[in-house]
């Protein structure tokens, strides 16, 4: 089996668990930082997330021949 492919990706978190999507851009993650502190500051609440990677593992099985 192969070795497994490691990434690092960002979300944003709140907790210590993530509240976005994974992505893998740094400034993605950081507008929707923004975006998610700003709506919590609306809805009149103090923002308590963060920024934050997280490392993402794939992991693929052995090629099997097919018959064609």
């Amino acid at each position: 089996m192969a070795d497994p492919i490691i990434e690092t990706v960002y979300t944003v978190a709140r907790d210590g668990k993530a509240i976005s999507s994974y992505v893998v851009e740094q400034d993605e993650a950081i507008n929707e930082l923004h975006r998610i502190e700003s709506n919590m500051r609306a809805a009149m609440l103090e923002p308590d997330v963060v920024l934050a990677t997280v490392q993402k593992t794939t992991t693929y099985g052995d090629p099997e021949p097919v018959e064609a």
